[in-house]
């Protein structure tokens, strides 16, 4: 994957079967583009080019890795978006943090696939989330369970480059009336 960018990944299975020409001109390719020009997100603007390798990662039960992405306002999650299929048949559920469903899309193709099960692991997910979101209004923190241990993702601040439609007004009711923006005694 490439640091300075978003979705720049290349997911590789088995290193027999990668195609290296391919991934090489694609990963050079990557280093001479500077995200910013797509998205203006300040924060790839003047980042140097990496090129990053990961352990190839995925549950052995679901045989997948899913994506569990907790929305915090005010250091506290309240809503979790749980992404599962993400390179094959994309699916993407929400949670209240009791895990009772809440239709947040207006499109029907997200919901392809069965809800998934509330994991074991899921209060000790929420603490680690509460630590990483306490004092910031508004974080998304992202974690990965692999065989019952949990992974850090990724925070950000602006999902989606900050241009993410959210269709439903319920979506932007939800989140936005959990934003107070005029507390002076938090100014992050």
């Amino acid at each position: 994957m490439a640091d300075h960018g978003s979705t720049w990944n290349i997911i590789c299975k088995n290193k027999k079967t990668l195609n290296k020409e391919k991934t090489k001109t694609q990963l050079d390719s990557w280093l001479q583009t500077n995200y910013y020009t797509y998205s203006n997100e300040w924060v790839y603007k003047n980042i140097t080019p990496k090129i990053v390798c990961e352990k190839f990662m995925q549950d052995s039960e679901s045989q997948q890795l899913r994506d569990y992405k907790f929305f915090c306002f005010n250091g506290k999650p309240l809503y979790l978006k749980v992404v599962s299929n993400r390179y094959e048949e994309y699916a993407a559920h929400f949670f209240d943090m009791s895990w009772d469903k809440v239709e947040l899309n207006s499109s029907s193709t997200v919901y392809r696939t069965p809800s998934p099960s509330k994991p074991a692991q899921f209060d000790e997910m929420v603490e680690v989330v509460e630590k990483l979101a306490k004092g910031f209004k508004y974080v998304r923190v992202d974690l990965y369970l692999v065989d019952q241990k949990i992974y850090f993702g990724e925070m950000t601040f602006y999902p989606d480059a900050g241009y993410g439609e959210y269709p439903s007004f319920l979506h932007r009711y939800l989140f936005g009336k959990q934003l107070n923006l005029h507390d002076p005694q938090n100014p992050y």
